[in-house]
């Protein structure tokens, strides 16, 4: 356990240049500690509420610490190990946190907009409500994370594993998810307007009243290349969403909307399209073996040339009684 005498200078601003001092479990409450230098070791510290400006903080040990409302912005907190830490409400903007470990923190209502968390592991991490918008998270390991009602807006989440996160009410717009691991995600309510997903991974997702605009008439997301095996899209809006080359077999599409949707390439081996709306949708090179189509709207829809010579008596194409525009290549 701390030193009782030292903790007593720290908190009355006597002695703010230690260097790995033993703080296990002291209560730094109400402490000045602004422009200090702090290496010692915290773990399990109260530290509520104080404000850690101009503190470099690389490398120390908040293991299980109370840090809840704290001032950390700016802060360099590179391979900090916070593990179990309560950061609830703490303030963390631009904070450098390269490195860091953060299982099992609490930073529920944590502001870390603009923070570098690139490589940071999550595991198990409360981020319930967190701003992180503009915040670089390339590689963080956010497996199982809660990040429901987080703000991500123009967040850098490349090549992040956010397997079987929590991500419901999530606000993804324009944010980079390129390479972005989502599979098994809770998605529910979740905006993805202007996101970009090439290449991402969403197998097993419930897409269900997920947006993909961030405002009306905006730029839909980019979902080039990803794969959506066995997701859940029936009865969502992807008009003009791009898709092409997206791997989509066994995908539920029952009634969704696809109009104007770039599907070129995409791999709808065994997709449910019952009832979609795939109006002036562009399916050329599209895998449609063993897809269903019943009910579907393909007016003036691309649609590959195997499907057209070998299925054509197999899809019911929706027109308008007035001689609305049939698939290209159906005479």
């Amino acid at each position: 356990m701390a030193d009782e005498k030292i903790v007593d200078e720290i908190r009355w601003g006597k002695n703010n240049h230690m260097h790995k001092w033993n703080l296990r479990g002291a209560d730094l409450r109400g402490a000045e500690l602004r422009y200090s230098k702090l290496r010692g070791d915290f773990s399990g510290a109260e530290l509520e509420g104080i404000d850690f400006l101009g503190v470099k903080l690389s490398g120390a040990d908040f293991d299980d610490a109370e840090l809840v409302g704290v001032k950390l912005s700016g802060a360099d907190l590179s391979f900090a190990d916070l593990r179990g830490a309560d950061l609830a409400a703490a303030e963390l903007g631009g904070a450098d946190l390269l490195g860091a470990n953060l299982r099992g923190a609490d930073l529920a209502f944590a502001d870390l907009l603009g923070a570098n968390l690139r490589g940071v592991d999550f595991d198990g991490v409360n981020l319930d409500n967190a701003k992180l918008g503009g915040a670089k998270l390339g590689g963080a390991k956010l497996g199982g994370a809660d990040l429901s009602g987080a703000d991500l807006r123009g967040a850098d989440l490349r090549g992040a594993d956010l397997a079987f996160a929590e991500l419901s009410d999530a606000n993804f717009t324009d944010a980079d998810l390129r390479g972005a691991k989502l599979r098994d995600t809770k998605l529910g309510g979740a905006n993805l307007g202007g996101a970009n997903l090439r290449g991402a991974d969403l197998r097993n997702v419930n897409l269900k009243g997920v947006s993909f605009f961030a405002i009306k008439g905006g730029r839909g997301a980019d979902l080039s290349g990803a794969t959506l095996d066995g997701a859940d899209l029936s009865g969502v809006n992807l008009r003009n969403v791009n898709l092409r080359g997206a791997d989509l077999k066994n995908v539920n599409l029952r009634g969704a909307d696809l109009s104007g949707v770039d599907l070129r390439g995409a791999d709808l081996w065994r997709a449910d399209l019952n009832g979609a709306d795939l109006n002036s949708a562009d399916l050329n090179g599209a895998d449609l073996d063993h897809a269903k189509l019943s009910r579907a709207t393909l007016t003036g829809a691309e649609m590959p040339t195997k499907w057209i010579e070998s299925q054509n008596d197999q899809a019911k194409v929706t027109t308008n009684k007035n001689g609305g525009a049939l698939p290209k290549g159906f005479e």
